[in-house]
């Protein structure tokens, strides 16, 4: 492990050897990576060499599953299928469908996504066999029933 010093920054390095290869794993910038962070990194990766794993291809799965997770969210999804099916719909109900998610639905995804909302602010189902999901104090207070009912069914 050393750390690398350009006029652009100081960056922690490890260089190591994989499948008879030379390679360098980043670790982080300095100071934002402290010496005793890039160490535990460092040992992290030891550990996965140890056991014939390269660290990097972790690393480079790690980036791709945080980009996919960050690519199926609920709005990314509702926004792709709203282009895929504006086409078959009416121009008006194609505005409105959208105007619609916008305002009351990826706001209350967003919120659900981010923080644990208490079981005190749990939306009342009607019928057993739709789950419930806990809506902001907010969606509760404005939402007419019909659109709480298409949320928690959502």
């Amino acid at each position: 492990m050393y750390l690398l010093v350009k006029a652009t920054g100081k960056y922690w390095r490890m260089d190591y050897r994989h499948a008879d290869k030379r390679k360098t794993l980043a670790l982080g910038v300095h100071p934002t990576v402290t010496l005793a962070q890039a160490r535990k990194k460092r040992d992290t990766a030891r550990e996965l060499l140890a056991q014939g794993i390269d660290p990097g291809v972790i690393r480079r799965a790690e980036k791709v599953a945080t980009k996919v997770a960050a690519e199926n969210t609920f709005e990314a999804i509702a926004r792709e299928l709203h282009a895929i099916k504006a086409a078959s719909w009416s121009p008006l109900y194609g505005v409105r469908w959208l105007e619609r998610m916008e305002k009351d639905l990826f706001e209350v995804r967003r919120t659900l996504a981010g923080e644990d909302t208490p079981q005190k602010n749990m939306a009342a189902c009607s019928t057993r066999s739709m789950p419930c999901i806990p809506l902001p104090p907010r969606a509760n207070s404005t939402f007419c029933p019909m659109k709480a009912m298409h949320v928690r069914r959502n």
